[in-house]
């Protein structure tokens, strides 16, 4: 029974190369409502990017059903995550990490290794507990980085697990940005991860912010800094920083990342966590738009003048979208560069 289970899983792998798939990098922004969840597909594997969202039972279930149909359609990946990274340790990027670390094979867990006692670091502490006995049942088979900022050089961080998946998939270039340096405020400890697929580059940032701290410089300020002198800022899709907060982008950065799309993820107009945040906000929201060069179909929709506003309508034409207003997104790119689609569920 096993060795037909690997026939099939290499039939589905060639057919499934065959058709194109394997010249494509898919990235999926799944709806989590107040929260962030990133899934990157590739052809040899699947990456995760944080996995949070407003603590409600349907948010859970929804994470949970999209990942499942995504396996059910990705057999030769048998339910496994090359990597789980979490960007930082707030309940809206990792609430549901113990359903994942359970549910699904975690080959390698990343995160920026806070031990301070904030947000959901607990709950962090707990997954890398959990991790280190799946590691010991199953010795050098999984992995566990933690990312400090005093890792990364001119040209970002590579780890060495990160290295043998280019070596597998060539055109694949996952490299860390930022990462802790024990800021008093930990979304600029955030885990930032630029990934590369040819010369189709995605950004995602956590909730990297450029507002002052009192212990570090902030960390949009510190990346526009560090990599004056290359292009690793230069990228095709932007996952915006702090769901679309006023804090988490600014026209310097935007002007150094020039994107040709740009998502946000954010609760609906209906979550209050949202609202109470002012997620998305509308200043930033207006910015990203003058930004972002791509265009996408018309699409009225909404953000937040400050914390706690009702929503102020608004006409969205070029290429951003929100979760909170598209639902599920999903973007396939090539190795070229080129948008080959962009899909929603709203």
């Amino acid at each position: 029974m096993r060795i037909f289970s690997i026939i099939v899983a290499n039939v589905f792998l060639f057919l499934w190369v065959a058709n194109g798939a394997a010249a494509q990098m898919t990235v999926h922004h799944m709806d989590v409502a107040q929260g962030d969840a990133t899934l990157i597909e590739f052809q040899t594997a699947a990456i995760l990017i944080d996995v949070g969202g407003s603590k409600r039972g349907e948010t859970r279930d929804h994470l949970i059903q999209y990942l499942d149909r995504f396996f059910e359609r990705r057999v030769d990946l048998k339910r496994s995550l090359y990597s789980l990274i979490i960007t930082h340790p707030h309940a809206d990027h990792l609430e549901w990490i113990l359903h994942i670390l359970r549910r699904y094979n975690v080959n390698n867990l990343v995160d920026a290794g806070d031990r301070r006692k904030h947000g959901s670091v607990a709950k962090m502490k707990e997954a890398r507990s959990i991790f280190a006995q799946q590691a010991g049942a199953l010795p050098r088979s999984k992995f566990y980085n933690r990312i400090d900022a005093a890792d990364i050089g001119p040209d970002g961080y590579v780890t060495n697990l990160f290295k043998d998946l280019r070596r597998k998939e060539p055109v694949i270039d996952l490299r860390f940005v930022n990462a802790s340096r024990a800021c008093k405020n930990p979304n600029n400890d955030s885990v930032v991860v630029r990934v590369g697929y040819g010369e189709t580059k995605l950004l995602v940032t956590g909730d990297a912010e450029d507002e002052e701290d009192s212990q570090c410089v902030p960390a949009i300020p510190r990346m526009l800094d560090k990599f004056r002198g290359n292009e690793i800022l230069d990228v095709d899709i932007y996952k915006a920083g702090h769901h679309g907060s006023h804090n988490g982008t600014n026209q310097a950065y935007l002007q150094r990342l020039s994107p040709k799309i740009t998502i946000i993820s954010a609760g609906h107009e209906t979550d209050r966590n949202a609202k109470d945040y002012g997620h998305p906000r509308l200043a930033a929201v207006q910015q990203i738009l003058s930004s972002t060069s791509m265009q996408r179909p018309l699409k009225r929709a909404y953000a937040l003048a400050k914390a706690k506003a009702e929503p102020t309508s608004i006409n969205i034409d070029r290429a951003v979208y929100c979760t909170c207003w598209d639902g599920d997104i999903t973007i396939k790119t090539d190795k070229t560069g080129k948008i080959l689609s962009i899909d929603t569920t709203r």
